[in-house]
């Protein structure tokens, strides 16, 4: 590997870990608000975040897979990443 290619390696982890970290605080502040349909409006905000990443064909699938055992939800979609643009809700 290049150090150019190493370096486009660093700046691209690091994106994906700043698009993450943004979820992640957009997601704990929708948590946190106490509006009438906010307990609901997070799941919505990421399906309509995975609408907007579509694949090269055009089209999304998404998966939600809600574990009530383990109290944990697992969102998957096989689009783009999310970007920091895609996250301003």
């Amino acid at each position: 590997m290049t150090f150019r290619e190493k370096i486009q390696q660093l700046r691209k982890g690091a994106s994906e870990a700043q698009s993450a970290t943004k979820i992640i605080d957009k997601l704990k502040a929708l948590k946190d608000s106490n509006g009438p349909n906010t307990s609901y409006r997070w799941i919505w905000e990421l399906i309509q975040n995975a609408k907007d990443v579509v694949n090269t064909s055009g089209f999304v699938d998404i998966e939600i897979k809600f574990s009530e055992v383990n109290k944990t939800i697992e969102f998957n979609h096989n689009g783009r990443l999310f970007t920091t643009e895609n996250i301003v809700f």
